[in-house]
């Protein structure tokens, strides 16, 4: 019994340290198009994770207002943002010509113009000041 004590007062010590190594960040999203179809968010903890299209967190949220909020819980690091309206109801990012997208998208630290580029390129850092994360849906630009 003593031992179960223990391992149960271990684990419980090692989810709280875990716990405070999260920071709450809020999901801001602009451009939405009011009742353009729902939007689509995924957070990337990697490059790895990116390539492999494995987000660490997603949502999908319905567009009744142009700008969506989402709170999640992430630990300091650095991370990719990708997001995507669904004008169709696909539930994909529809792409024309060279893979470019028919449908308003938006990155972390992208500037909506040209290739938007690796995740190292579009990376974020979150740690303790980092209370809010923008991304704004547009077209493709050239």
């Amino acid at each position: 019994m003593k031992r179960i004590m223990t391992v149960f007062a271990l684990f419980m010590v090692l989810n709280a340290m875990m716990a405070a190594n999260e920071l709450t960040v809020t999901l801001e999203i602009t451009g939405v198009k009011i009742n353009g179809g729902d939007v689509y968010i995924a957070v990337y903890d990697s490059a790895k994770a990116f390539q492999a299209e494995e987000p660490c967190a997603k949502f999908r949220h319905g567009s009744e207002l142009s700008v969506i909020s989402i709170e999640t819980r992430l630990s300091e690091g650095f991370y990719r943002v990708s997001v995507f309206q669904d004008e169709n109801g696909n539930g994909n990012l529809d792409t024309g010509l060279f893979g470019i997208p028919k449908e308003p998208f938006g990155i972390s630290n992208y500037k909506g113009r040209g290739i938007p580029g690796s995740f190292d390129k579009l990376k974020i850092q979150v740690g303790p000041g980092t209370g809010k994360v923008s991304v704004n849906l547009d077209y493709y630009r050239f």
